[in-house]
């Protein structure tokens, strides 16, 4: 038994055509922004003195006793 078959005779061409193109952009823009309002979001909400900036050292945290 095949694992593919032939597209249907009445199936719309898999083509990529204007419309697919905008529909494509508008998707991967729409992603982009989602990632950088979240990674802005969780730098800000970060713990600690340093949050936001990424350009200090990492601290190495002691407990005294």
């Amino acid at each position: 038994m095949a694992l593919t078959r032939p597209l249907p005779a009445d199936m719309p061409s898999l083509e990529r055509t204007e419309k697919t193109d905008r529909i494509l952009f508008a998707t991967a823009a729409l992603g982009m922004l989602v990632a950088l309002v979240t990674f802005f979001l969780v730098a800000s909400t970060a713990p600690g003195e340093d949050a936001g900036d990424f350009r200090t050292e990492p601290k190495i945290l002691t407990v005294d006793r």
